[in-house]
């Protein structure tokens, strides 16, 4: 019943999952390899100073000139993504049709914006995004924010949405598209069967971020040890450079899910039950309260939900996104 009121109310159907891709993995695969058109008009590439001298790139994209701007939203990408990440270029399309400046932000050391940091992000850097929000506020003071999040990028905006006493600048709602959650559960399952090969890829393209990174900076490219993992990675890399004693450390800090009860914005967190990546039991825990929407699909995989052809377009997920963003304009 709650699912269903909250589908109502944002006027949308259930998710269905299309015939050629009814797993979890074959929805997170279909997704991903699925064409997209990449051009989209009205861009500008701009650089946000960081407290500790890095630099982050974002991409701006407008409306028409004939459309009033009436709100801004930030895209903040998942592990190993960019701004051009296919459901970045998407939603960026949809929600500028719809009225909105997007922002879509490379995370430290990410896209355009790799050779302007002297560290890489991981699913802890809050901060960067809050750095990024007050931007934003200051160039458009009176457009309100909406700040979506994709997997790891969905854990950074849970996590800074449950932070207290910092200035998140005209921000007023979240969205959070798979988010881990618990970074320590996740790891776990990625490194089992049949997503071995997914950790081993994600693995891969966090070494070839950091040699690039230490090429730019002229430092010698660590000694990665073989057949890594994304754990090993977080325990040989991520927990050292950033202050951690451990990778457990690491994801007991920046994991999200002990903000969220801190949470007081609108938020909208959009699940699937067979993601192949996320422990459901997870999303257990998840405190009901007024100001979350959750909503849970039986089947979507991970950043999926690769629908089954109908009036709402095989993009389940964009759709259900903009349609949250539209309620809660409406309702405000």
């Amino acid at each position: 019943m709650e699912k269903q009121r909250l589908l109502d109310k944002i006027k949308i159907s259930d998710f269905e999952p299309s015939y050629w891709a009814q797993t979890g993995l074959q929805q997170t695969i279909m997704a991903y390899c699925l064409p997209y058109n990449p051009m989209i008009d009205n861009q500008t590439l701009e650089h946000v100073p960081l407290e500790d001298g890095d630099k982050i790139v974002i991409a701006l994209n407008f409306p028409k000139p004939s459309i009033k701007p009436k709100r801004v939203v930030l895209l903040i990408h998942g592990l190993s993504g960019t701004y051009l990440s296919k459901y970045m270029i998407r939603l960026t399309q949809r929600l500028t049709q719809s009225g909105m400046i997007v922002a879509r932000m490379n995370l430290r050391g990410c896209g355009p914006g790799k050779f302007h940091a002297k560290k890489l992000y991981h699913a802890g850097t809050s901060p960067d995004a809050r750095m990024v929000l007050q931007w934003l506020a200051k160039r458009y003071p009176q457009l309100a924010t909406t700040c979506i999040g994709f997997s790891l990028g969905a854990n950074i905006s849970l996590k800074l949405g449950g932070e207290s006493g910092f200035d998140n600048g005209n921000l007023d709602s979240l969205v959070a598209i798979s988010p881990p959650l618990d970074l320590y559960s996740c790891v776990k399952l990625l490194a089992k069967p049949p997503n071995k090969f997914l950790d081993t890829r994600f693995a891969q393209e966090l070494v070839m971020e950091v040699a690039t990174l230490h090429q730019f900076l002229g430092t010698p490219v660590p000694n990665f040890p073989q057949d890594l993992s994304v754990y090993g990675f977080d325990e040989f890399y991520t927990a050292p450079q950033n202050g951690f004693q451990d990778a457990k450390d690491y994801y007991t800090q920046s994991s999200a899910l002990p903000f969220i009860e801190h949470i007081k914005l609108p938020t909208f967190i959009l699940y699937a039950k067979n993601d192949p990546i996320i422990f459901t039991r997870n999303f257990k825990y998840i405190p009901r309260k007024s100001n979350i929407d959750l909503l849970i699909t039986e089947s979507g995989g991970h950043v999926g939900w690769v629908n089954k052809a109908s009036w709402q377009g095989i993009r389940w997920m964009d759709n259900a996104i903009e349609k949250w963003i539209q309620w809660f304009e409406a309702n405000k």
